[in-house]
């Protein structure tokens, strides 16, 4: 076995000799590294980021103006015998909670009457969130 010495003495021998291909080639292989961990780290985040969107898709029902209150419980019931549904919540127009949890504020703050109708919000399983399985 050789001598660390050894190996150290050669290196520094090379290096005098041919300093131009010594620093061509520490320059290439350090833009090498640079370039797969900007590879690496733009798909790590993209991922992250495709399933941060996968996750707020939700859908949104607004219901007419002459909906009755007393056929939510029976419509929403029939809406989760639907494959793939996770929750549905309702939102009677009276409610501004959408629009508070949107935006931050009250809707009367902003408008002097509630212009939303009544809603439903509909979460989906994680299989579920696909165009094509939205559209089934």
């Amino acid at each position: 076995m050789m001598n660390p010495r050894y190996y150290f003495k050669e290196l520094w021998r090379y290096v005098n000799t041919a300093k131009s291909a010594v620093i061509s080639s520490t320059v290439v292989i350090a833009l090498a590294v640079l370039l797969l961990g900007i590879y690496v780290t733009i798909s790590i985040n993209s991922v992250r980021l495709m399933k941060m969107i996968r996750d707020k898709v939700e859908i949104d029902a607004y219901l007419v103006d002459s909906f009755k209150d007393s056929t939510s419980s029976k419509m929403i019931n029939d809406i989760k015998t639907i494959g793939g549904i996770k929750s549905v919540r309702l939102f009677p127009k009276k409610s501004s909670k959408i629009f508070a949890e949107d935006f931050g504020k009250d809707i009367l703050e902003v408008f002097d009457y509630n212009p939303l109708p009544a809603s439903l919000k509909i979460s989906l399983y994680d299989e579920y969130k696909s165009v094509d399985r939205i559209e089934k």
